[in-house]
């Protein structure tokens, strides 16, 4: 799997045809919802959004935000894209890559379908690869409905430009070892690479300069000794826009072995980033 997940779709797109879309509704793309036991009053909610041909039933494992999701109470939601002409799962991250469905559209069916059944305080999105790509539109084009996001090794492709969003705390955690880490040039769809992803966020949220070290040390791939993310950010960000450069570490994270990411971590990351946006 790579970072340039959408170069790699619209070279596929270009020998084969896409299916025909069916009904994009929750009845037709159902989603597994995990909810705590005894889930008394307002609980965030987390939607993990899997990589090109990954799915939501099984890919999630690797992350264990299952059990994250009992031990620290929350909703967690893990739908799956869909087939695209070989067969293989996507998210439609770009206006210009589409088989018909509109993801965007159906995360915000996903976020009213939870709230409907249950008291839903935050939500956030959390997505690898291509899903990063997807969360990342989506906090583009309505902030106003998702509360953080972290997105796992998913840049964006230049096809895709984030123009006047509002502010979102919003991580893009990646390693160095990615080959999409400083950006991939396929010439259908260049792909940019870590640094420029986080340029929309930088104006989105209040930020001026460039990305520096901010000091702060993470560890997020635990498979790499220590605490191997380099945390970078900009000047005076009113809300939360960083880079973590996972050093030695790969687009697979770990080699997708289980308990690879420190979700625990993602996690408060993202608590803190929306108490501190709602000003609490």
């Amino acid at each position: 799997m790579r970072a340039v997940y959408v170069a790699i779709a619209l070279l596929l797109g270009g020998c084969c045809v896409h299916p025909e879309p069916g009904p994009d509704t929750l009845e037709a793309r159902p989603y597994p919802l995990e909810v705590p036991s005894d889930p008394d009053g307002e609980l965030p909610l987390l939607i993990y959004l899997h990589g090109h041909n990954w799915n939501g039933v099984d890919n999630p494992e690797w992350l264990g935000f299952d059990e994250l999701s009992e031990r620290r109470r929350f909703f967690y939601a893990h739908p799956t894209g869909t087939p695209d002409c070989n067969g293989e799962n996507i998210w439609n991250v770009t206006p210009d890559y589409d088989n018909g469905y509109d993801d965007v559209a159906y995360l915000s069916a996903i976020i009213d379908d939870v709230a409907d059944r249950h008291e839903v305080g935050p939500v956030f999105l959390f997505g690898h690869s291509m899903g990063g790509a997807l969360a990342y539109r989506y906090a583009c084009e309505l902030p106003e409905r998702v509360d953080g996001v972290v997105s796992l090794a998913g840049t964006r492709s230049e096809a895709y430009e984030c123009l006047g969003a509002s502010p979102v705390p919003f991580a893009l955690a990646m390693g160095d070892q990615d080959e999409g880490y400083d950006g991939e040039d396929y010439s259908t769809a260049p792909a940019v690479g870590a640094r420029e992803t986080m340029l929309p966020w930088r104006d989105a949220n209040g930020c001026t300069g460039e990305l520096a070290d901010t000091g702060e040390r993470m560890d997020i791939d635990t498979t790499v000794p220590g605490d191997e993310a380099v945390v970078e950010s900009f000047e005076g960000c009113t809300t939360r826009a960083e880079l973590w450069t996972m050093r030695g570490s790969t687009h697979s994270v770990g080699d997708f072995a289980e308990g690879a990411v420190a979700t625990d971590a993602v996690w408060e990351w993202l608590l803190a980033a929306a108490q501190e946006q709602a000003g609490d």
